[in-house]
């Protein structure tokens, strides 16, 4: 199942709304980290200003949600989408 949109929003709404009811117990978030000059209003959905910071940010959401739902097995995965 995709659920786009920020990772820190949905940390519980994958797990509550999606996998559970489901009865479906492997999910993945997968994120791009884009930087552009040209955005009017960039938005950074992680807290993370740094790629290495938002890897590990977001391998600790999927921590978080996987502490509160041991049943479930969540990875999070930060994506290099930077032009070069």
């Amino acid at each position: 199942m995709l659920e786009p949109s920020c990772p820190r929003r949905h940390s519980r709404s994958i797990s509550t709304e999606i996998l559970l009811p489901h009865r479906l117990r492997y999910g993945l978030y997968v994120v791009g980290w884009f930087v552009c000059d040209v955005w009017q209003s960039p938005r950074n959905s992680l807290e993370s200003s740094t790629l290495e910071d938002g890897k590990a940010e977001l391998q600790e959401l999927a921590k978080a949600t996987v502490d509160r739902h041991p049943d479930v097995t969540l990875a999070g995965i930060l994506l290099d989408c930077r032009y070069r």
